[in-house]
């Protein structure tokens, strides 16, 4: 299945190009995108002294932007951390950095505190969805070895 016929969450037609990876290239990348994603996530949190002087924000304005990555992590990988099992871990992945980008572009962008706390939100949809597929990855890579 390509990753277009996972989130289409239909068998895909006909295969021109054809990639397999090995189980330790499928761990690496699913590593390397985790990391990527929780240290871009985690990147913004020096910058809220500065957001709270620009945005003129008080100590409950900071905290509660800060507090809006945390929220929707634990919110989201409640309700979708399982998607992977169902749309495959490649496409979770895609949509975990898609998901991401968009966070990271709406709190580079933003203008007042519901857009900090709409990026930082989305930041922690898509690491939830990261966290989820690489959990369910490296729970099958731990079976597939015993």
């Amino acid at each position: 299945m390509s990753v277009i016929s996972e989130l289409r969450m239909q068998p895909m037609r006909h295969r021109t190009l054809s990639w397999n990876p090995g189980l330790t290239t499928r761990l690496v990348i699913t590593v390397a995108v985790s990391f990527l994603l929780l240290v871009g996530a985690n990147l913004a949190t020096p910058l809220y002294p500065a957001l709270q002087a620009e945005l003129h924000l008080g100590a409950m304005g900071t905290t509660v932007a800060f507090a809006s990555y945390v929220c929707s992590l634990m919110f989201f990988l409640c309700t979708v951390g399982h998607w992977s099992d169902h749309i495959g871990r490649r496409a979770a992945l895609v949509v975990a950095v898609l998901v991401s980008l968009a966070g990271t572009f709406v709190f580079g962008s933003a203008s007042s505190l519901l857009e900090l706390c709409v990026g930082r939100g989305l930041q922690g949809a898509g690491v939830a969805l990261a966290t989820g597929a690489s959990a369910a990855a490296l729970a099958r890579a731990a079976a597939i070895q015993a």
